[in-house]
């Protein structure tokens, strides 16, 4: 088997197990709706524009803007006029989607302990090098 397949077979497999579960409490949301708030927290209290968002993701901004719109009426985000700009809006996390978020990671975090517990310490840091170098590398291919 080639190096190419065993990789899909062994990321398949992790997809099997679920590894990267992402709702614990089965919100109802989508991977992508998760990462577009995960996005978003990275901006912290100061929020993002559409645009910053679009760009950052790699989104086309109407994209964006009928994720976000969505997302607001369910109560995950917050819309506030930007101070500088009144044409322009700024998005942040409401503390429903803090609090959802920060649940999501400590249960990705907590899998990712337990999957980690097969190997030494020496081949988890090697395993995170890696797959670190290799999505780098991906990453820039785009």
């Amino acid at each position: 088997m080639s190096s190419v397949d065993r990789l899909i077979s062994v990321l398949n497999r992790m997809r099997n197990i679920r590894l990267m579960e992402m709702n614990p409490e089965k919100v109802d949301i989508t991977l992508p709706q998760l990462d577009l708030m995960l996005f978003i927290m990275r901006a912290g209290s100061e929020g993002y524009h559409i645009q910053d968002i679009a760009e950052g993701m790699r989104l086309s901004t109407p994209t964006v803007s009928v994720a976000v719109k969505k997302l607001e009426d369910q109560g995950w985000l917050n819309r506030q006029p930007d101070p500088d700009d009144k044409r322009a809006s700024i998005i942040t996390l409401s503390e429903k989607c803090r609090k959802t978020l920060n649940k999501v990671k400590d249960h990705q975090r907590q899998t990712m302990e337990l999957f980690l517990q097969g190997i030494s310490s020496d081949e988890q840091q090697q395993l995170i090098e890696l797959l670190d170098r290799a999505v780098t590398f991906a990453e820039k291919q785009k």
